[in-house]
């Protein structure tokens, strides 16, 4: 059985982000939380340091593995795979509402195939 871990916002906001291999992927910068349902809908992922050539991802929290020992976190999912991807706008969030976008986010990393290839919004 997988210990339970707990972890504050804060805590998590700011956490470097790496894949199985090692390699880092960015930082956790935000969550989203569903106000109707009382739970974290997703993580958002900030690829790449430097704020004007950043991408960002919506990570379920599904898709990610805390490693409380080196204070990061882990995702199943390749550089390239982001690389390859649009990620969402700063400005254009997406919403837990649009369910189509949160059910294709969640198999992906869940599967660990990669990222949707463009998140609808609204």
């Amino acid at each position: 059985m997988a210990e339970h871990i707990t972890l504050s916002g804060t805590s998590i906001i700011g956490t470097q982000v790496k894949n199985k291999e090692g390699e880092p992927l960015g930082r956790i910068i935000d969550l989203m939380i569903d106000m109707q349902s009382s739970i974290v809908a997703y993580f958002v992922l900030a690829y790449k340091e430097q704020e004007d050539n950043q991408k960002l991802f919506a990570v379920p929290v599904e898709g990610i593995t805390p490693d409380t020992a080196n204070k990061q976190l882990i995702i199943n999912i390749s550089r390239n795979t982001l690389e390859e991807n649009d990620g969402f706008d700063k400005d254009n969030w997406p919403l837990k509402s649009n369910s189509m976008f949160l059910t294709d986010m969640q198999s992906h990393y869940g599967s660990g195939k990669g990222l949707p290839s463009r998140p609808a919004h609204g």
